[in-house]
């Protein structure tokens, strides 16, 4: 397919040789190759966030734009989520939003009015969904719901001190969980679907089998304070379960045999949440401290720490970008890992006709399988729906393909949210580019290198 980009710089004493355009999603990156002449060159950047710079090269392993693109990639990527709709049908707080990439125009979110909505994702411009069925069963407020892998059921926990398994076909209750002593905070499945674990105010870890049956109680070396989040990894060959609670702790688990594997000790306040990304090579907790911290779940150590500057309610990582989102006070904020750099502020407008009156809090999150949408529950009973721009994102096909390599995404790219990495130089993945796209290579003709070569790679929106 042709692509025909403007230059955006203007080069000083230098000829272009060729061209090639790499496109995925989410970004155009385009890299010129041109002979250095003698004397060096100069070229000011028009446009792309870096109007006005002007760099000035002697030697080829100079002229890498790396500075001026990322600053670039920086101001193209804020502003870019905008509030698409809301979702409005519960009667207290959400607490929680679950999605499958099953079922792309369905939803389910939990709540504090004691019922779990299945929500029809119409996409109007009045409307962005409907309420397509009410699950009822719970008798205090349900605090967390998680889908199956195969779209077909639903796991909650709630204040009632149970869970509940529900068939999302007919939604109606399959199993009740009981033999926890206080309140359920936080529910999960395994990646295979067979074993389920839970967290509670009694300080316990149980694991269940789908039948409703615990078959183990983690005791010794547990929380000695509530829990409140409890995540599987995804990754089989390291099969393990991460808590954290009020005790300030992050702990994981060998699910093999329910023993604690590590201790991860760093927070200075309680903890709301933690979330594994799709690889399960990482971590990410926060809470009172508004302090998201990340820990390197192969080797069992605090990597860094990313400023929330509120308390975080909840914590998820997008499903195909190398982004950490927080739910903290009433705003969300979307951090970039490899730059570690906040891309993206989202708040609601809040019309009110008090001085007094505080904005609703987001409590929870969660991100479309093909990581467009990003959906938020608020203390003022609504979901809203936030979403990027199509150009942002790659097309019906290209996110299919997306949600089917996320995770091999996540992997190929090794622990990158820890350092930059040097790409080969068979591959165009630097300056924050996150897919290994198809190349196009186009050649502009023009006199014989006289010195040495040299590269400007720049991105385009």
């Amino acid at each position: 397919m042709p692509c025909n980009f403007p230059l955006p710089f203007a080069l000083h004493g230098a000829a272009i040789l060729s061209r090639s355009v790499s496109w995925g999603s989410p970004f155009y990156l385009v890299e010129w190759v041109f002979p250095v002449p003698a004397e060096g060159f100069s070229l000011s950047l028009q446009g792309g966030g870096g109007s006005g710079c002007v760099a000035r090269f002697s030697e080829p392993s100079s002229a890498i734009l790396v500075a001026a693109a990322t600053h670039a990639l920086a101001a193209a990527m804020t502003e870019q989520m905008t509030l698409r709709g809301t979702l409005k049908g519960h009667n207290g707080w959400v607490t929680q939003i679950a999605t499958t990439p099953q079922f792309p125009d369905m939803i389910l979110s939990a709540s504090r009015d004691k019922t779990i909505i299945m929500w029809k994702l119409t996409r109007d411009e009045t409307n962005y969904g409907i309420p397509q069925r009410a699950l009822r069963g719970h008798s205090h407020f349900v605090s967390d719901v998680v889908i199956s892998s195969d779209g077909q059921f639903a796991l909650s926990g709630s204040w009632d001190g149970t869970l509940r398994l529900w068939d999302l076909t007919t939604g109606t209750t399959t199993r009740r969980f009981v033999g926890h002593t206080k309140d359920v905070l936080s529910v999960a499945f395994s990646s295979d679907n067979r074993q389920i674990v839970s967290g509670s105010r009694d300080k316990t870890i149980k694991l269940w089998n789908t039948l409703g049956v615990c078959k183990y109680t983690v005791q010794d070396e547990s929380h000695s304070e509530w829990v409140s989040c409890v995540r599987f990894s995804p990754n089989s060959s390291n099969p393990i379960i991460v808590s954290c609670g009020w005790d300030k702790l992050v702990k994981v688990w060998n699910l093999a045999n329910c023993k604690l594997k590590t201790n991860h000790i760093g927070h200075t306040g309680y903890l709301n949440t933690v979330t594994v990304s799709p690889d399960g090579s990482l971590c990410a907790s926060g809470g009172k401290d508004g302090q998201a911290m990340l820990w390197d779940l192969n080797e069992g150590k605090h990597l860094y720490t990313l400023d929330g500057g509120d308390i975080i309610n909840a914590l998820c990582f997008s499903p195909n970008r190398y982004w950490l989102c927080a739910a903290t006070g009433p705003s969300i904020k979307i951090w970039d890992l490899e730059g570690k750099i906040i891309v993206d502020e989202l708040k609601q407008e809040v019309i009110s006709t008090s001085s007094k009156a505080e904005p609703p809090q987001c409590t929870s999150l969660a991100w479309s399988a093909d990581g467009q949408t990003l959906f938020a529950g608020y203390t003022d009973n609504l979901v809203r729906v936030w979403q990027g721009p199509s150009r942002l994102f790659p097309s019906t096909s290209a996110r299919s393909e997306s949600r089917i390599n996320a995770t091999s995404k996540w992997q190929s790219k090794g622990r990158a949210c820890q350092r930059a990495p040097v790409a080969p130089a068979t591959q165009k993945l630097g300056l924050g580019v996150r897919d290994q796209p198809r190349q196009h290579s186009e050649t502009v003709p023009s006199a014989p290198a006289p010195g040495p070569i040299s590269t400007i790679i720049c991105i385009y929106i």
